[in-house]
């Protein structure tokens, strides 16, 4: 193994070398121009790079999100079933209790149609005896 990794990454004399056979085949002036230009290349793959990486966290972030909302509203909807179905066991058992209290609910309604009855009695009786104060005034 080791002997593949001293293949593939030269030390120092062997990118003497490498400069020295670049520098002959490229010349003094178009060296420059090609280190500028893979310079470039390699700025614009990083940036793609860290791109693609910015992406990748945005999707998972925004996969996040949606289980979030998604989850929040499963729990919102269990929340609104249990709600209902409580409420409607209490209805169920308020049924089966108001029809024994059908009697007494009606007996109650008589006695306020009584009172206010007797109310505008009341009312008829002071009025009357107002105005027969006010004709003996006279």
């Amino acid at each position: 193994m080791s002997t593949v990794l001293a293949f593939v990454m030269p030390g120092g004399a062997e990118l003497v070398i490498i400069f020295v056979v670049l520098l002959l085949l490229f010349g003094a002036k178009k060296l420059p121009e090609l280190a500028r230009g893979i310079g470039r290349s390699l700025g614009e793959f990083k940036k793609a790079k860290e791109e693609f990486e910015h992406e990748i966290r945005y999707s998972e972030q925004e996969i996040d999100r949606e289980d979030a909302h998604r989850l929040e509203d499963e729990r919102r909807r269990k929340f609104e079933e249990s709600k209902k179905a409580k409420k409607d066991a209490e209805s169920d058992s308020s049924d089966d209790s108001d029809d024994s209290g059908d009697a007494q609910d009606s007996a109650d309604n008589d006695s306020d149609d009584d009172d206010s009855k007797k109310a505008e009695k009341v009312a008829q009786s002071q009025a009357s005896g107002a105005a027969d104060s006010d004709l003996s005034d006279d």
